[in-house]
């Protein structure tokens, strides 16, 4: 079974839905409206673009347990790994 991120205005119009995951468990996005979306149980994070365009994957991460954007950086995001008990900071 597949899920996807359903995206609204804040006055609750429909704008548009992305994704085809697999139990989507955390979400981010940042102030350029990139989403970082880290897939339950695969230990992978889906990066999309502000369209919703599948833009890149990152793999074989250790349990990566939350995710963060850099509020400063609009480029940078953290991936906080429960089974390396490590912050990660990557750029798209």
């Amino acid at each position: 079974d597949s899920v996807c991120i359903i995206v609204f205005t804040r006055g609750g119009r429909f704008l548009r839905n992305y994704g085809n995951l697999k139990r989507p468990a955390k979400i981010a996005v940042n102030s350029s409206g990139y989403s970082f979306v880290n897939e339950g149980g695969s230990d992978s994070v889906v990066v999309f673009d502000p369209q919703g365009r599948r833009v890149h994957m990152l793999k074989a991460l250790n349990s990566p347990s939350g995710i963060a954007v850099d509020c400063g950086h609009s480029t940078s995001f953290y991936v906080a790994s429960k089974g390396s008990n490590t912050v990660l900071k990557y750029s798209i």
